[in-house]
């Protein structure tokens, strides 16, 4: 659901260079977007992610279930509606000429072209 979330987080002008130019982020910069909600020298990753995952895995799994639930429908209340255009999207995507020939050409490593069908 990057396509759904990551407007809201980052903004419109980023997420289309992100998704049609392929612009990647650095750590950094994903913390200064507030993707991320820190940003360490990867030669501390691996400590860092398991003392939070240490810290998170006290936590009461229902609460932290619907904690996480009320804060996903607080931040974006058309969510769900938003994914059921973009899941009927996607099926229309999928279904065209363009789509096969575009996954087909990844698979060989090759160009795809287009032709709108």
């Amino acid at each position: 659901m990057s396509s759904l979330r990551l407007p809201i987080w980052i903004g419109r002008n980023k997420i289309m260079d992100y998704m049609f130019l392929n612009d990647d982020f650095t750590g950094r910069q994903a913390y200064e977007l507030g993707i991320a909600s820190r940003c360490v020298p990867d030669t501390e990753l691996d400590e860092q992610a398991w003392k939070y995952a240490q810290k998170i895995s006290t936590a009461a799994p229902l609460a932290v279930r619907y904690f996480k639930e009320c804060v996903r429908t607080a931040a974006a209340p058309e969510l769900a509606k938003a994914r059921e255009f973009e899941l009927k999207a996607a099926e229309l995507v999928f279904a065209t000429e363009d789509s096969r020939n575009g996954l087909a050409a990844v698979i060989r490593g090759e160009k795809a072209e287009f032709k709108g069908k």
